[in-house]
């Protein structure tokens, strides 16, 4: 046994393991809807939304060519920031593949994309898109959601690795939570928000003031530039990098279309 070898099984947390490396390129969920999974190679910039069930593909080929126009419409210095599609493609259909990156050739410098070799080298089952990873949450401020929130007796539970801002809902009830909570998307309301941030002693995080409105931005520019109407989306806070926090809009798979009658749109946004 080499002194590497014997170090990592005294503390199995000391160094980085074969599996940590993943070599295999095997996906890893980190999160999971009625709709589809979110999975991520460890190591890598790209996330992939893969469709559960294969007779929804084409909601899931509808989401990526919303989630397209989405980002080249709304995210200009927005407030909060759209995950940037990268790749599409559907096992089923050999012809299926979609790239949004319009490169030709080597550059110098790149920005994250996904080539349909490497896409196909996945060897999926059902359709997907890829897209840039949000990042988890920074530590410090995983740890403070868990101490004040998390039901007694989960001092060592997952951390969470987003929060989904509901900032329209009272969900705070007394302060922590029961014990079934979802530990990758934790629901954060104005009063939990708030008591985060006198927790972390002038941490580097955006004003109540600040998100409400970058939230009503972004569902404008939903509105007014590209026409869709916002259903379901979800605004959620992750990390930046490896220290502090960024705002994201995600989830588009029940967006659609503005109809051009006022009372058809009232309708569909009541």
């Amino acid at each position: 046994m080499t002194e590497l070898s014997r170090k990592g099984k005294t503390n199995p947390n000391s160094f980085m393991s074969l599996h940590d490396i993943n070599p295999e390129w095997k996906l890893i969920s980190i999160g999971r809807g009625s709709f589809a999974t979110v999975s991520i190679l460890s190591g890598r910039p790209v996330a992939f939304k893969q469709v559960i069930f294969s007779d929804r593909t084409p909601e899931l080929k509808a989401e990526f060519e919303a989630l397209r126009c989405l980002y080249d419409f709304c995210n200009n210095d927005s407030f909060f920031a759209i995950p940037r599609p990268l790749a599409y493609y559907d096992p089923a259909v050999s012809a299926s593949f979609v790239s949004t990156d319009s490169s030709s050739g080597w550059s110098r410098t790149r920005r994250p994309f996904v080539s349909e070799v490497d896409f196909k080298a996945l060897e999926l089952d059902d359709a997907a898109y890829a897209m840039d990873h949000v990042l988890p949450l920074p530590l410090s401020t995983a740890l403070i959601i868990r101490k004040l929130f998390y039901p007694p007796g989960q001092d060592m539970a997952k951390v969470p690795s987003l929060c989904r801002l509901y900032f329209g809902k009272v969900i705070d009830m007394g302060g922590r939570t029961n014990r079934f909570f979802n530990s990758s998307g934790f629901p954060l309301d104005v009063s939990r928000y708030t008591r985060v941030l006198e927790a972390s002693h002038g941490g580097d995080y955006p004003t109540v003031d600040d998100i409400a409105y970058g939230m009503g931005e972004m569902l404008g520019l939903l509105h007014w530039c590209v026409g869709y109407d916002g259903r379901d989306v979800e605004f959620v806070m992750g990390g930046a990098s490896f220290s502090g926090v960024a705002l994201y809009i995600i989830d588009f798979n029940q967006v659609r279309h503005l109809l051009e009658s006022p009372d058809v749109q009232i309708n569909i946004l009541a």
